[in-house]
Protein backbone atom coordinates (compact mmCIF):
# COMPACT_ATOMS: atom_id res chain seq x y z
CA UNK A 1 0.00 0.00 0.00
CA UNK A 2 1.31 3.21 -1.06
CA UNK A 3 1.76 6.15 1.38
CA UNK A 4 -0.87 8.25 -0.76
CA UNK A 5 -3.30 5.12 -0.37
CA UNK A 6 -2.56 4.55 2.92
CA UNK A 7 -3.60 8.23 4.04
CA UNK A 8 -6.95 7.91 1.50
CA UNK A 9 -7.36 4.58 3.48
CA UNK A 10 -7.08 5.90 6.92
CA UNK A 11 -9.18 9.05 5.56
CA UNK A 12 -12.01 7.12 4.60
CA UNK A 13 -11.95 4.39 7.87
CA UNK A 14 -12.13 7.27 9.92
CA UNK A 15 -15.24 8.21 8.14
CA UNK A 16 -16.87 5.07 8.91
CA UNK A 17 -16.23 3.17 5.64
CA UNK A 18 -15.78 -0.85 6.68
CA UNK A 19 -13.92 -1.85 3.41
CA UNK A 20 -11.55 0.81 4.27
CA UNK A 21 -10.82 -0.22 8.17
CA UNK A 22 -10.87 -3.91 6.64
CA UNK A 23 -7.82 -2.69 4.58
CA UNK A 24 -6.18 -1.58 7.58
CA UNK A 25 -7.03 -4.98 9.57
CA UNK A 26 -4.62 -6.85 6.69
CA UNK A 27 -1.95 -4.02 6.91
CA UNK A 28 -1.95 -4.03 10.63
CA UNK A 29 -2.90 -7.50 11.72
CA UNK A 30 0.62 -8.87 12.37
CA UNK A 31 1.78 -5.75 14.15
CA UNK A 32 -1.01 -5.77 16.72
CA UNK A 33 -0.36 -9.76 17.41
CA UNK A 34 2.95 -8.80 18.16
CA UNK A 35 2.19 -5.66 19.97
CA UNK A 36 -0.80 -8.49 22.27
CA UNK A 37 2.81 -10.90 22.64
CA UNK A 38 4.51 -7.39 24.23
CA UNK A 39 1.66 -7.17 26.54
CA UNK A 40 0.81 -10.66 27.66
CA UNK A 41 3.84 -13.05 27.03
CA UNK A 42 1.21 -15.62 26.45
CA UNK A 43 0.00 -17.23 23.38
CA UNK A 44 -2.78 -18.61 24.42
CA UNK A 45 -4.11 -15.16 25.00
CA UNK A 46 -3.43 -13.34 21.84
CA UNK A 47 -6.37 -14.59 19.71
CA UNK A 48 -8.69 -13.24 22.53
CA UNK A 49 -6.79 -9.92 23.06
CA UNK A 50 -6.27 -9.10 18.91
CA UNK A 51 -9.72 -10.05 18.19
CA UNK A 52 -11.61 -7.92 20.85
CA UNK A 53 -9.34 -4.99 20.07
CA UNK A 54 -10.13 -4.85 16.22
CA UNK A 55 -13.95 -5.60 17.06
CA UNK A 56 -14.00 -2.69 19.36
CA UNK A 57 -11.64 -0.70 17.16
CA UNK A 58 -14.64 -0.78 14.08
CA UNK A 59 -17.22 0.09 16.73
CA UNK A 60 -15.05 3.49 17.39
CA UNK A 61 -13.40 3.72 13.79
CA UNK A 62 -15.13 7.13 13.17
CA UNK A 63 -13.09 8.35 16.75
CA UNK A 64 -9.93 7.93 14.77
CA UNK A 65 -7.61 11.01 14.04
CA UNK A 66 -6.16 10.09 10.23
CA UNK A 67 -3.70 12.39 11.57
CA UNK A 68 -2.28 9.81 13.70
CA UNK A 69 -0.17 6.87 13.33
CA UNK A 70 -2.84 3.89 13.12
CA UNK A 71 -1.54 1.34 15.01
CA UNK A 72 -0.87 3.94 18.12
CA UNK A 73 -4.26 4.14 18.13
CA UNK A 74 -4.89 0.78 18.03
CA UNK A 75 -2.59 -0.06 20.61
CA UNK A 76 -4.20 2.23 22.80
CA UNK A 77 -7.41 0.28 22.55
CA UNK A 78 -5.44 -3.07 23.12
CA UNK A 79 -4.44 -1.88 26.65
CA UNK A 80 -7.75 -1.34 27.07
CA UNK A 81 -8.54 -4.94 26.70
CA UNK A 82 -5.87 -6.49 27.99
CA UNK A 83 -6.38 -4.73 31.45
CA UNK A 84 -10.02 -5.60 31.45
CA UNK A 85 -8.86 -9.29 30.71
CA UNK A 86 -6.55 -9.19 33.66
CA UNK A 87 -9.13 -8.07 35.81
CA UNK A 88 -10.81 -11.42 34.57
CA UNK A 89 -8.32 -13.78 35.39
CA UNK A 90 -5.54 -12.13 37.36
CA UNK A 91 -2.15 -13.91 36.51
CA UNK A 92 0.99 -12.34 37.43
CA UNK A 93 3.04 -12.38 34.24
CA UNK A 94 5.71 -9.49 34.78
CA UNK A 95 9.33 -10.45 35.29
CA UNK A 96 10.05 -9.95 39.21
CA UNK A 97 6.65 -10.97 40.91
CA UNK A 98 5.14 -7.59 39.39
CA UNK A 99 1.29 -7.87 38.15
CA UNK A 100 1.26 -6.84 34.66
CA UNK A 101 -1.79 -4.85 35.86
CA UNK A 102 0.15 -2.53 37.02
CA UNK A 103 3.40 -2.64 34.83
CA UNK A 104 2.60 0.73 32.56
CA UNK A 105 2.34 0.27 28.98
CA UNK A 106 3.39 3.12 26.68
CA UNK A 107 1.41 2.47 23.36
CA UNK A 108 4.00 4.54 21.64
CA UNK A 109 6.78 2.31 23.00
CA UNK A 110 5.02 -0.78 22.32
CA UNK A 111 4.36 0.60 18.65
CA UNK A 112 8.23 1.45 18.50
CA UNK A 113 9.10 -1.87 19.94
CA UNK A 114 6.77 -3.35 17.03
CA UNK A 115 7.94 -1.68 14.16
CA UNK A 116 11.77 -2.52 15.21
CA UNK A 117 10.63 -5.96 15.50
CA UNK A 118 8.91 -6.24 12.02
CA UNK A 119 11.92 -4.76 10.44
CA UNK A 120 14.38 -7.41 12.34
CA UNK A 121 11.51 -10.16 11.29
CA UNK A 122 12.30 -9.05 8.01
CA UNK A 123 16.09 -8.80 7.99
CA UNK A 124 16.34 -12.56 9.96
CA UNK A 125 13.95 -13.98 6.85
CA UNK A 126 16.41 -12.82 4.22
CA UNK A 127 18.79 -15.03 5.53
CA UNK A 128 19.22 -18.87 4.68
CA UNK A 129 17.36 -21.32 6.55
CA UNK A 130 20.60 -22.18 8.76
CA UNK A 131 21.35 -19.02 9.81
CA UNK A 132 17.94 -18.55 10.92
CA UNK A 133 18.16 -21.14 13.08
CA UNK A 134 21.37 -19.89 14.72
CA UNK A 135 19.93 -16.82 15.17
CA UNK A 136 16.70 -18.42 16.48
CA UNK A 137 18.10 -20.62 18.94
CA UNK A 138 21.22 -18.71 19.95
CA UNK A 139 19.71 -14.88 20.39
CA UNK A 140 16.36 -15.71 20.99
CA UNK A 141 16.06 -19.12 22.24
CA UNK A 142 19.42 -18.32 24.51
CA UNK A 143 21.57 -21.35 24.14
CA UNK A 144 24.91 -21.71 24.58
CA UNK A 145 26.85 -22.03 21.87
CA UNK A 146 27.73 -25.67 22.79
CA UNK A 147 24.23 -26.51 22.67
CA UNK A 148 23.62 -24.97 19.27
CA UNK A 149 26.66 -26.44 18.36
CA UNK A 150 25.01 -30.08 18.98
CA UNK A 151 21.65 -28.95 17.46
CA UNK A 152 22.93 -28.04 14.86
CA UNK A 153 25.98 -30.19 14.19
CA UNK A 154 27.93 -27.05 13.61
CA UNK A 155 31.38 -26.77 15.47
CA UNK A 156 31.34 -24.79 18.19
CA UNK A 157 34.99 -23.12 17.26
CA UNK A 158 33.04 -22.38 13.64
CA UNK A 159 29.63 -20.59 15.35
CA UNK A 160 32.03 -18.43 17.78
CA UNK A 161 34.84 -17.79 14.94
CA UNK A 162 32.98 -16.99 11.62
CA UNK A 163 29.30 -18.04 11.66
CA UNK A 164 28.11 -15.62 14.16
CA UNK A 165 29.97 -12.95 12.89
CA UNK A 166 29.01 -12.74 9.92
CA UNK A 167 25.37 -13.29 10.55
CA UNK A 168 26.09 -10.82 12.70
CA UNK A 169 27.84 -8.70 10.52
CA UNK A 170 25.06 -8.92 7.16
CA UNK A 171 22.07 -8.46 9.83
CA UNK A 172 23.95 -4.95 11.19
CA UNK A 173 24.19 -3.90 7.54
CA UNK A 174 20.36 -4.45 6.67
CA UNK A 175 18.91 -3.11 10.12
CA UNK A 176 21.04 0.29 9.25
CA UNK A 177 19.84 -0.09 5.52
CA UNK A 178 16.39 0.42 7.01
CA UNK A 179 18.09 2.84 9.29
CA UNK A 180 18.26 0.80 12.55
CA UNK A 181 21.71 -0.17 14.52
CA UNK A 182 21.49 -3.76 16.01
CA UNK A 183 22.37 -2.36 19.62
CA UNK A 184 18.18 -1.31 19.31
CA UNK A 185 17.41 -4.32 19.09
CA UNK A 186 19.80 -6.91 21.09
CA UNK A 187 20.30 -4.60 23.79
CA UNK A 188 17.09 -4.26 24.58
CA UNK A 189 16.02 -7.66 24.09
CA UNK A 190 14.30 -9.37 27.06
CA UNK A 191 13.38 -12.18 25.60
CA UNK A 192 9.61 -11.39 24.78
CA UNK A 193 8.38 -9.78 22.17
CA UNK A 194 11.14 -11.48 20.05
CA UNK A 195 9.60 -15.33 21.55
CA UNK A 196 6.39 -14.14 19.52
CA UNK A 197 8.26 -13.92 16.57
CA UNK A 198 10.90 -17.02 17.03
CA UNK A 199 9.53 -19.23 19.13
CA UNK A 200 9.46 -20.00 22.71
Amino acid sequence: MSSSADESVLRAAAAGDPAAFEQLYHTYSERLRMAAWRMCRRREWIDDLTNETWRRGFEVRTSFDPARPFLLWLIGILRNVFREHLRQQPINLAPGGRSAAFDPIDPARVAAEVELLVALNACVAALSIEDREIVHYRFFQGETLRAVSERLRIPESTLRETRIPDICTRLRKSLKARGIEISEFFSAQEGDASQYLHGE
